[in-house]
């Protein structure tokens, strides 16, 4: 057979090159869309990266925070680092704590580090100050300088709370005469990378307290009664034994009844007498049995009557001094001598007017029971315990129970005597490893104690104003407290004894115990806040 075509027409032609051309278009659409994807998922991924930075950096930055306030005890009790939030103040970083209670709360002012995050320095000055702040991240390896630079700071909303008690929650107040050493704070952080457009702002809340009281600072000889002084007691202070360069012997909310021969002096004089030796370890002197020389008493009692006295504070009728103030002022005279010593409010003033002394007594509970604010925190922080029962349950198979009195010899930190029977014991504490001694008791008292001791006032309450409390100390002959004496009550000082300030004990005192916690509160943490 002869082989033969058919040729294909000329509108056979003319379509097949439109299906191709249309092909050809479909297929450059598809790879224009290819690679716009693709450099659309690649932003989404970059932007993905910086938000993520950014955020766990504001993140993180919240737990730094958190650890200079607790490296910084100084930072919440100083009234200049502070400013009041108005109620209506949304300016940074007040408009992140509700309104319902922002017109009671405080922000921090006292940054003096730019932080670069707000153009605003002003406002870059209320961000805690960090000298380890990091300026990059994402780093290909570390200490290299190829990620992302950062800058980012935290700021600080604080509330000063109320005690709480059973049935009554605490709240935030500006009022320094009820308010405690307890603390809710805020942390808002805020994080930003320079030219690339992300910013992150996270906010949480801590409660932590501002450490123990005036540990430091105490003078040798406080109370909140009448201290009675029989004998011959000397009290040896030094220019910062009140903190401030102050020369204060005595501070009293109420008189001083100088019916024996005592003298006060400063440290420099006092060790001119006797033998003194040097503690252990330590740039300061002991001495038992040294005495105020004459000439050199800042005090000087004869005949039931005071001259002089520029060391003596108080705010009783007598005539003992020149220093006698209003103890109505807050600011003369704590109105709570537990939380003079402990930072922790256990009473409160409940008088109306107030009178500036808090009569009232602060309970909580646990799983046992209603007990009082001031046994809890004993039970709580204290590192040894002298106790003749259980204490509803709450010591039994406590491994901190101390056998007897004599047990306490060789200890250091809170010793809580429950009993208020180991009067008798041995010296108790070491310059380098002090001891506050919280005795229960009344009576005479014959220990050395080097550190602090605390008579506390016991029972519930309320107290007398007119005696300051119910404990009762008795300082009698051939003892030596080298640190400070605080009573809830009254003092008699029978023979010859001495208190001496010493400040490497309480200073020691006070670095050993003043290990305040920062607690998450939980549900608190928040990204809602935008600066």
């Amino acid at each position: 057979m002869k082989n033969s075509t058919i040729p294909m027409s000329k509108s056979q032609q003319g379509s097949t090159l439109i299906i191709v051309v249309v092909l050809l278009l479909l297929a450059t659409l598809i790879v224009l869309f290819a690679v716009n994807l693709g450099a659309l998922t690649q932003r989404s991924s970059g932007n993905d990266l910086r938000a993520r930075l950014v955020q766990q950096t504001a993140d993180s930055a919240l737990s730094q925070a958190a650890e200079t306030v607790l490296a910084n005890n100084a930072l919440l009790s100083t009234a200049s680092n502070w400013q009041l939030c108005g109620a209506t103040d949304l300016t940074f970083p007040c408009g992140a704590v509700p309104a319902a209670r922002r017109s009671s709360m405080y922000r921090f002012i006292a940054g003096t580090q730019t932080h670069n995050i707000f153009a605003d320095t002003t406002i870059d000055n209320r961000l805690l100050n960090n000298d380890q702040i990091l300026t990059n991240v994402n780093n290909s390896a570390v200490n290299t300088t190829d990620g992302f630079n950062i800058n980012y700071g935290v700021g600080v909303v604080m509330c000063r709370l109320t005690p709480a008690a059973v049935g009554v929650p605490p709240t935030c107040s500006t009022n320094t005469s009820e308010v405690t050493r307890i603390y809710a704070v805020t942390l808002v952080a805020v994080a930003a990378m320079p030219n690339e457009g992300a910013r992150a702002t996270a906010v949480k809340s801590f409660a932590t307290g501002a450490g123990f009281g005036a540990i430091g600072g105490a003078p040798p000889i406080v109370a909140s009664g009448l201290i009675d002084m029989k004998g011959t007691l000397q009290i040896v202070t030094s220019y910062d034994a009140a903190g401030g360069g102050g020369a204060v012997s005595v501070w009293t909310r109420k008189d001083i009844d100088p019916g024996g021969t005592p003298d006060s002096c400063l440290a420099e004089y006092f060790y001119t007498t006797g033998t003194p030796t040097m503690f252990p370890s330590s740039d300061e002197m002991r001495c038992d049995t040294c005495s105020c020389p004459t000439g050199e008493t800042l005090t000087r009692t004869q005949g039931n009557t005071c001259t002089g006295g520029t060391d003596l504070l108080y705010g009783g009728t007598s005539d003992c001094g020149t220093n006698k103030f209003d103890p109505t002022d807050p600011t003369k005279f704590p109105c709570d001598l537990f939380e003079y010593v402990f930072g922790v409010s256990a009473w409160r003033d409940l008088t109306s007017p107030a009178d500036n002394f808090c009569e009232t007594k602060i309970n909580v509970t646990d799983s046992y029971g209603s007990l009082g604010a001031d046994e809890a925190f004993l039970l709580q922080r204290s590192s040894w315990i002298i106790s003749s029962d259980t204490f509803g349950g709450r010591l039994s198979g406590d491994a901190r129970v101390l056998a007897g009195c004599g047990s306490m010899v060789g200890k250091s930190g809170i010793i809580w005597d429950r009993t208020g029977a180991c009067a008798n014991a041995a010296e108790l504490g070491t310059i380098a490893a002090p001891v506050l001694l919280v005795y229960d008791g009344t009576g005479p008292f014959h220990a050395n104690v080097i550190g602090l001791l605390f008579a506390r006032t016991t029972g519930p309450g309320p107290l007398n104003p007119a005696t300051g409390g119910t404990a009762d100390l008795q300082i009698n002959a051939n003892l030596a407290i080298y640190g400070s004496v605080v009573v809830q009550g009254e003092i008699k000082a029978n023979g010859t004894s001495a208190v001496i300030h010493s400040t490497a004990a309480l200073t020691n005192l006070f670095n050993n115990l003043n290990r305040p916690d920062v607690t998450a509160l939980p549900g608190s943490w928040s990204d809602n806040v935008r600066y």
